[in-house]
């Protein structure tokens, strides 16, 4: 039913998108830069979790992801990946109108408020609301550590160096298991 090799090769270049894009993270020297990583880990890492993780409850998804963990000997991945199985991380692109009709929604009602799209912190700090200010996205460069509102204004919390370890070991079964889509040099970051 399924052509695995379609999604293993995907599964691969996601993997090595989003630990190249931590990996940039620790280089970028421009602050106007980070946000453009950010993003481009978030994408790649919402990728893995919806071709790995996804719980969506319609039977071809649930089935491809079935078919799929065994091959990286995935078994509990709530516990060996529990950064990149949290549907948080699929979720910050997917719903991210939906928490702008929340906030559109607060200022129609009258609220005053600041909103801020994406912040950047140069020194060690927190997510904080303040004041009615509502910051959507916010990466704090020193921790390696994205923050996001999710829908209803839940702070979430990614740990870029946590994702980066399961990455790894991901990138690691694909290898040992012979599982990689083509054979170029490893990557190592």
């Amino acid at each position: 039913m399924f052509d695995d090799r379609i999604y293993e090769t995907q599964l691969f270049e996601q993997v090595r998108f989003a630990m190249y894009g931590i990996e940039l993270l620790d280089k970028e020297t421009n602050a106007k830069f980070l946000g453009y990583h950010v993003q481009n880990i978030l994408n790649a890492a919402a990728n893995v979790n919806k071709l790995l993780f996804n719980s969506y409850d319609k039977k071809i998804i649930k089935k491809r992801c079935e078919n799929l963990r065994p091959k990286y000997d995935i078994r509990n991945y709530e516990k060996e990946y529990p950064t990149l199985s949290c549907n948080t991380v699929r979720n910050n692109n997917e719903h991210f109108d939906e928490r702008l009709d929340e906030i559109s929604g607060i200022v129609d009602n009258g609220i005053i408020c600041k909103f801020t799209l994406f912040s950047i912190t140069a020194s060690e700090g927190t997510f904080k609301e303040k004041d009615k200010t509502y910051v959507l996205k916010h990466y704090d460069h020193p921790s390696r550590t994205f923050y996001n509102l999710t829908k209803g204004f839940e702070q979430h919390s990614i740990n870029f160096m946590k994702m980066l370890a399961e990455l790894q070991m991901l990138d690691n079964l694909m290898w040992e298991k012979n599982r990689t889509p083509f054979m170029e040099s490893r990557y190592i970051p």
